[in-house]
């Protein structure tokens, strides 16, 4: 509140502004700071929820008179109580909804990626590759170069988190091979062991 010289009353802070003592003039009350608002008459400016923003910092009263003027975040950004901005989640996590704070996002799980920050969901690998980490490690996850070929002798589906070795009867000689399965011996060739690269003849008779 403030009031003029010999004034026998007070005049509250008009909504937007605050002052936490009594003033003589209307200059003794501040507009609240970016993150902030208030009501007529508050001592001080309330922050805006844990998910929402207001960017003005001080300079327009009428930006912070009620709390609908604090912004919801857009879906894969998170703000702390009190923010100016929301910040993006990392590349490597995703985010499907406004977050209340860092560990709103989550690391993509194994077999995923996210490429760009604010994403709201995963990549899966595609086939032939694979990610083992399975949600620990933001960096295992954050380009697409962390999906890693699988050997000669495996094969994977689309977001796998390990590569399948090729069962007997079974071949591959690619490294990445991105079949979802493995290619049969041909007529003539076997091969009685998983993983395998390649095809023996048949003994002449077998």
């Amino acid at each position: 509140f403030w009031s003029v010289a010999a004034s026998d009353s007070c005049t509250a802070c008009a909504a937007g502004k605050s002052s936490n003592s009594t003033g003589i003039s209307e200059s003794s009350c501040s507009v609240c700071a970016a993150g902030e608002h208030s009501s007529s008459g508050s001592a001080v400016c309330t922050l805006c929820s844990a998910g929402k923003y207001l960017a003005d910092d001080g300079a327009d009263a009428s930006a912070h008179d009620t709390e609908s003027d604090c912004s919801t975040c857009a879906n894969g950004f998170w703000a702390l109580a009190g923010s100016q901005t929301c910040t993006a989640c990392e590349a490597g996590k995703y985010l499907d909804s406004p977050g209340t704070s860092e560990s709103s996002c989550t690391i993509c799980g194994s077999g995923e990626f996210a490429s760009t920050a604010a994403s709201l969901s995963c990549e899966n690998c595609p086939a032939g590759k694979h990610i083992t980490d399975d949600g620990l490690t933001t960096s295992e996850h954050d380009d697409l170069s962390d999906c890693l070929m699988c050997d000669p002798g495996y094969y994977s589906i689309e977001g796998s988190q390990v590569c399948i070795a090729c069962p007997a009867g079974t071949y591959n000689p690619e490294v990445g091979y991105d079949a979802v399965d493995c290619m049969p011996c041909e007529e003539g060739k076997y091969v009685a062991t998983e993983g395998s690269t390649s095809c023996s003849d048949c003994v002449a008779g077998k």
